[in-house]
């Protein structure tokens, strides 16, 4: 199961190892090399910051958890997202500068979702993910953003998790 940039890692691991996996699940992972995946992202914000990887990371962080939220964070954390800043804009100015893997190699199974809030591109790459890859259309969830694995894990295992399992298991229990 991978969530956002998780989502590439996993989808890049098995189109480069199939072997490895009897199926996938990934949640609002981006496709932020294509043309029309708008340049007015979290990660856009990040890259266009890349000379202050540390500020990079906060304005990253901020665009997802909200001002408010970030600054309730204990200091220490604040300061280790900050120092993992690097690390981020490289990630995604990676993925702005090629694909992370190509849907024709994937060779398992993907339960692709999203949540309704999600934003048109987000869902869009869904979409394709699922029609590529997928023996269900892509699942959403209702209300939810793009945290749903952390803010609603008990609607993310119901409702991704276990697609998953059923795919795995050729609908055996």
């Amino acid at each position: 199961v991978g969530h956002s940039f998780g989502g590439v890692t996993v989808l890049a691991a098995a189109s480069r190892r199939p072997e490895l996996f009897e199926a996938i699940a990934v949640y609002e992972s981006p496709m932020s090399w294509q043309e029309w995946w708008p340049s007015g992202t979290g990660g856009s914000a990040a890259v266009a910051s890349a000379n202050d990887p540390g500020a990079a990371a906060e304005i990253f962080l901020k665009r997802f958890i909200g001002a408010e939220r970030w600054e309730r964070l204990p200091q220490r954390t604040k300061d280790a997202r900050r120092r993992e800043g690097l690390a981020l804009v490289n990630e995604l100015s990676d993925l702005r500068r090629e694909p992370a893997y190509d849907l024709s190699d994937l060779r398992v199974p993907v339960v692709s979702a999203v949540g309704t809030r999600a934003g048109e591109h987000v869902k869009r790459a869904a979409r394709l993910i699922a029609e590529a890859c997928s023996p269900i259309p892509v699942i959403e969830l209702d209300g939810a953003w793009h945290n749903a694995p952390s803010s609603s894990p008990e609607a993310f295992a119901n409702l991704v998790v276990r697609r998953l399992f059923e795919l795995n298991l050729g609908g055996r229990r």
